[in-house]
């Protein structure tokens, strides 16, 4: 680097940042707001949407089960077992 780069990169102005979220770790997803209220099929429907979009996204996939579970009522996947 040259002595002005280095120059400029210890006079470059502060950004603003506006305060986010806190506990965002303790709260329900960010994206789409608990509520026991909704029907979970139009829930699950926002999770697949969310899913599509960010097909990466841990936390909505879990949510997405959890709904699921509800609206089978509680049941799981289970392997299938081709040796018995």
């Amino acid at each position: 680097m040259s002595p002005e780069q280095l120059a400029e990169s210890r006079d470059r102005t502060p950004i603003k940042l506006h305060p986010g979220l806190r506990d965002i770790g303790l709260s329900q997803h960010p994206h789409i707001p608990h509520n026991a209220d909704r029907d979970p099929e139009v829930l699950a429907a926002e999770y697949v949407r969310r899913l599509d979009e960010h097909p990466q996204d841990d936390e909505t996939r879990r949510s997405w089960r959890r709904c699921m579970r509800s609206i089978m009522g509680g049941w799981t996947w289970q392997p299938n077992n081709s040796n018995n």
